[in-house]
């Protein structure tokens, strides 16, 4: 096997130049944000600092050859898609905040693995030092075959995740917030009925014309006034 393939395989348990998918069972090794746009690598930039800053394996980087660069993250145990999903979102969460949606599809069904040639055959998909990203934000793409030994090198600075590495990303995760409570019916006002009275009638009377009453007690107020008149 040369060297290539052996740490493809060791990372995404993938042949050089197969394509990222679900195994046999439906799980994935390698998980992948794909930025479509490369004048966007600030924020894969930033990525980048946010996963030195929680102490996790620095994940692959790749230029697209067309206009974006793909991020490779390497799992020590497959997971299935929703899971694998729910982590990039989580890990992805600050960098995605500053960008509008759609330029990033996270965990996308199938995609090649590089190094590769594009249709035109002028350009190439490739990996690439991360520490290098910057200088392919306007071309994100190489202009001729890379070496495969170079490839090899890259990626055998990289590390998988593993299991506790997911867990804790996932841990970060905001809780969805509670139900909230249908809003309570709202109080009648109380009467304002200020005595005293003179009599009944003058009380009937107030009842009838005080508009915080509810409505079927004014009714029978009034009632009570016309039969209490002679």
């Amino acid at each position: 096997m040369d060297r290539l393939s052996a740490e493809t395989r060791r990372l995404f348990g993938l042949p050089a130049g197969g394509a990222a998918g679900p195994d046999a069972a439906g799980g994935r090794r390698a998980l992948v944000a794909a930025f479509r746009r490369a004048a966007d690598w600030p924020a894969i930039a930033a990525l980048y600092g946010k996963i030195g800053e929680l102490g996790l394996a620095q994940p692959a980087l790749s230029v697209d050859g067309v206009g974006g660069f793909q991020v490779w993250f390497s799992l020590a145990d497959a997971v299935d898609a929703a899971r694998g999903r729910d982590f990039l979102a989580e890990l992805c969460r600050d960098a995605l905040a500053a960008l509008p949606a759609g330029v990033v599809e996270l965990q996308p069904e199938s995609v090649a693995l590089p190094p590769y040639a594009l249709p035109d055959g002028e350009r190439w998909s490739a990996f690439v030092d991360p520490a290098l990203g910057s200088l392919f934000a306007a071309e994100p793409w190489l202009d001729f075959p890379p070496s495969a030994d170079q490839q090899a090198e890259l990626l055998a600075g990289c590390a998988s995740l593993s299991a506790a590495d997911f867990r804790q990303v996932l841990a970060e995760r905001a809780p969805a917030p509670p139900a909230s409570p249908p809003p309570a019916p709202a109080a009648a006002a109380a009467p304002q009925l200020a005595g005293p009275y003179a009599d009944a009638a003058s009380f009937l009377l107030a009842v009838i014309n005080d508009p915080s009453v509810d409505l079927a007690l004014r009714i029978e107020a009034a009632r009570a006034l016309l039969a209490h008149r002679p």
